[in-house]
């Protein structure tokens, strides 16, 4: 299964102030699904060629460099997926593209993470315990990666 994107302006729904809403569309299947990037431009300031923002919008380096985040980010979330022979759903891809530490090594953003994903499906005080434990983790050591984590570390805490 073949997943592209592409970023485009939505040109059927305008805004009040007359700018329109930059969008990423995700293609899989011949299925798409539109995931907004919240970057709003006049359409004179757009290029459907270059998908950025024109010089004549004055936010167009800020604009233009989130665009290239985005831009980066999902064709990363892509490769990912295809590298590792997953199929990649658009809730997969939402889920990968709206998490903020995606890509990161530290153990504490996925620590973090995975706390609020099992938020309500563990007992409150189980969820107090793992946090206590992850700030007292913190104490000993204030960055952790998964490239850290071996025996002699684990040795070390115990």
């Amino acid at each position: 299964m073949s997943t592209t994107f592409k970023i485009f302006l939505r040109t059927n729904q305008t805004n009040t102030d007359g700018t329109q809403t930059i969008c990423i569309r995700l293609t899989s299947n011949r299925k798409q699904r539109l995931i907004s990037l919240k970057i709003y431009v006049f359409p004179k300031d757009w290029s459907e060629n270059k998908e950025l923002v024109k010089r004549s919008d004055a936010m167009y380096l800020i604009k233009n460099k989130l665009i290239e985040k985005y831009r980066d980010k999902s064709q990363h979330i892509i490769t990912d997926y295809i590298l590792n022979d997953k199929d990649l759903t658009f809730a997969e891809f939402e889920k990968q593209f709206y998490n903020d530490n995606y890509g990161s090594n530290s153990f504490y953003d996925f620590a973090t993470q995975e706390l609020e994903n099992l938020h309500g499906k563990i007992a409150y005080e189980t969820a107090k315990g793992y946090k206590s434990n992850m700030n007292k983790l913190k104490e000993f050591r204030n960055e952790l990666s998964f490239s850290n984590i071996d025996f002699n570390f684990i040795d070390l805490i115990t």
